[in-house]
């Protein structure tokens, strides 16, 4: 059984018009409160000349939660962005979690 020791918000996007330059754009569609969750680190940088830091998690998630690959996740004071398609992960006989890879939005 995960511990699953935070509480987030999931924002579903959905991919929508096509702006000026040709480029689909996503709009917030719903917001989910409450999400039961936990996070580790997957990896970090820091480039201290440029003022540049990033860091990417890996999110496991109840079953059935309301993640998808162009979702953002808000956790405590951060924004991250989901990267790529949450993987259901399961036992012999029913899923058991999904795992999300998330990268921290810079402002």
């Amino acid at each position: 059984m995960i511990p699953f020791n935070r509480t987030v918000t999931v924002i579903t996007r959905t991919p929508g018009a096509v702006d000026d330059h040709g480029n689909e754009t996503t709009a917030d569609t719903a917001t989910h409160e409450g999400i039961r969750a936990r996070r580790e680190l997957l990896s970090a940088a820091e480039r201290v000349t440029l003022g540049f830091s990033s860091a990417a998690y890996v999110y496991y998630f109840p079953p059935g939660s309301p993640v998808t690959a162009v979702d953002r996740i808000v956790d405590g004071g951060e924004t991250l962005e989901v990267r790529g398609r949450p993987s259901i992960e399961e036992t012999r006989r029913r899923p058991h979690h999904i795992e999300a890879t998330a990268e921290v939005v810079n402002p």
